[in-house]
C-alpha cells in the first residue's frame, strides 16, 4: 500500500480482528476507495510486506469476494483449471477462479482476489507480497 494515514473508522474482520481504517491512493478511506475502484472496472494490485494489511483490506471491502491462496507451488494451470474426478474414473476440469474471471462468470460480490501471491525469484523485486483485486 502507499504511505497511509489511519483514520479513525474501524472495522471488524471475518475472524474478529479489527481492521483500521486508512487513506489509500487518494481516498480517505481504502475500502471505499477499493470499492470504488472496482465499481470503475479497476484492477487493483496492493503492494506490502507480509502483515501490513493486504488481505484485511480486501475481506473488508468485499466479504463475498472469491479468493485464490498463492504459494511458491502455484502454477499458470492451478490458476486456469481445477481437475474434479467423475464416478466413471474419468476426470473433468472445471474453469478456477482467473478463468471464470476472464469468462465474466459473476460472483456474490463480482470480484476476485488473489492472495500473497510472490513473484519469481528470477525477479529482483521478489521480496514483497502482492494481493490482486479483479
Amino acid at each position: 500500500m502507499t504511505d497511509a494515514v489511519a483514520v479513525k473508522e474501524k472495522e471488524t474482520l471475518p475472524d474478529g480482528r479489527e481492521y483500521i481504517k486508512r487513506a489509500l491512493g487518494g481516498f480517505d478511506d481504502d475500502i471505499v476507495g477499493l470499492r470504488k475502484l472496482r465499481e470503475m472496472g479497476k484492477h487493483t494490485l496492493l503492494l506490502g510486506e507480509p502483515g501490513c494489511g493486504k488481505t484485511a483490506a480486501i475481506q473488508i471491502a468485499f466479504p463475498d469476494a472469491e479468493n485464490e491462496i498463492g504459494h511458491d507451488k502455484l502454477t499458470a494451470w492451478d490458476m486456469l483449471w481445477r481437475p474434479r474426478p467423475m464416478p466413471d474414473g474419468s476426470i473433468q476440469f472445471d474453469p478456477a477462479p482467473l478463468t471464470r474471471a476472464a469468462m465474466g462468470v459473476a460472483t456474490a460480490s463480482d470480484a476476485r482476489w488473489f492472495d500473497s501471491v510472490r513473484p519469481g525469484t528470477a525477479d529482483p523485486c521478489s521480496n514483497g507480497r502482492f494481493a490482486l483485486v479483479c
